[in-house]
């Protein structure tokens, strides 16, 4: 999500990225610029390091208005407090000129929401927005993103670890590992049949599977290091189902009746609770030839 809004000089980003009919790997920097904040918001994972200690945080809104944007300061500023105030800052003509270590931890994220959503962006991308949230602020975020994106029609792609956040808010899933994506689909398939080990075993080690006291089913080994990549299946070393194709050719890209697609020799869905391969669902698979992601990334 970074490189895709030029935020990573540095790497070797190859493939497409369509975003309302144009590739932007291809953009020159003043058009992507253009495009950062007014079509594309992006939510940062840490407010407090992503909001500049030194300005309040009514002058970093209105500045993201004022890139964009010609209009008074007057006009600006009543703006930026209407969305404060829609995010659930309150008081927010009184906060519009605090700063961030002025704000709680939930606050802040909210500002970094409301400066998302002030330019009402149709793509909004949030990464890792309720990580450092105690569990009742998370859920106020959460429904706040949901509310914001029925209000202004935005789509929101949300990057996560937590699965029990993820499945009760994603209509579609892309679950990666070391760089592939390994499975992709709606997400109420995904989550109850899943057709790829590692979300299984993803699903099969998250505590909401289990009762207290239960002990959890860990996935064993360690990610691999993407300075050598692997020649067959990323976690071939790590899946209790590999076979000896696995370690050196390329899955295929199987595609299923019910729209899940997954990266795998595998055809039979498994048991996310116990990571065991369960009884035909009657979803018919389609194992299409070996292909790779249409965008890759290396440092």
């Amino acid at each position: 999500m970074q490189a895709i809004l030029g935020l990573l000089p540095f790497a070797d980003v190859t493939g497409e990225v369509m975003f309302e009919g144009r590739n932007l790997l291809t953009l020159p920097p003043k058009q992507l610029q253009k495009l950062r904040g007014a079509r594309i918001g992006m939510i940062f994972q840490d407010p407090l390091s992503s909001l500049h200690p030194y300005y309040s945080i009514g002058a970093q809104i209105t500045e993201a208005i004022h890139a964009h944007e010609k209009v008074s300061p007057q006009a600006a500023r009543s703006r930026a407090v209407d969305m404060l105030t829609k995010v659930g800052i309150a008081n927010a003509a009184e906060r519009f000129d605090s700063f961030p270590h002025q704000y709680s931890g939930g606050m802040r994220q909210r500002v970094m929401i409301a400066m998302a959503l002030v330019l009402n962006p149709p793509l909004i991308i949030a990464d890792e927005p309720t990580t450092a949230l105690d569990v009742t602020v998370q859920a106020q975020i959460v429904a706040l993103l949901d509310q914001m994106r029925k209000e202004l029609g935005s789509t929101v792609i949300m990057i996560t670890h937590d699965l029990g956040l993820l499945s009760s808010v994603a209509d579609r899933v892309m679950v990666m590992y070391a760089g592939n994506r390994m499975e992709f689909g709606p997400s109420e398939p995904v989550f109850k049949a899943p057709s790829h080990p590692y979300t299984a075993g993803l699903l099969a080690s998250s505590p909401s599977n289990y009762a207290a006291g239960e002990e959890l089913i860990a996935i064993p080994g360690r990610p691999p290091s993407l300075l050598h990549k692997p020649t067959g299946c990323a976690f071939a070393p790590r899946c209790s189902y590999a076979l000896p194709k696995c370690a050196t050719e390329r899955p295929p890209m199987r595609r299923y009746s019910d729209k899940v697609e997954a990266l795998c020799w595998l055809e039979e869905p498994l048991d996310p609770r116990h990571n065991e391969r369960v009884a035909p669902t009657g979803r018919n698979a389609d194992a299409a030839a070996p292909s790779c992601s249409r965008s890759t990334m290396s440092n």
